[in-house]
């Protein structure tokens, strides 16, 4: 399924979950473009339920991806690394990493063969 606009993802679903990508301005390349890159690698998972994505209203520090099934947030979170966290209202499960300038490389090198994210 396609990504949904943030708010309508958010309206719709009662329980979802977060994968949240820290993402100071690694050197410089600004949230936005690490929200582009991150949404580029979800293309390419195919997902087949419902996902929303967006920058951190509150922070401008953060990408929020939110994913309608359990188990498509998990295989993100598996791919990107990402850690558990506790979760936030209204999040049922959450996890986080930090989306570096390392990070970044390692997702586009994957994204361009096809492979895993390598340790960073």
């Amino acid at each position: 399924m396609p990504k949904v606009p943030w708010t309508n993802f958010i309206a719709a679903r009662s329980t979802s979950y977060l994968v949240a990508a820290v993402a100071p301005n690694a050197r410089g390349r600004p949230v936005r473009e690490q929200l582009g890159l991150l949404v580029a690698l979800l293309g390419k998972l195919k997902l087949a339920n419902a996902y929303a994505a967006t920058i951190d209203p509150q922070g401008q520090k953060e990408v929020h991806i939110a994913f309608e099934e359990e188990a498509e947030a998990r295989r993100f979170a598996e791919v990107v690394q990402a850690q558990p966290a506790a979760p936030r209202d209204p999040w049922a499960r959450q996890w986080v990493f930090h989306m570096n300038e390392v990070t970044s490389e390692a997702i586009r090198a994957a994204m361009m063969t096809g492979g895993e994210i390598d340790e960073r």
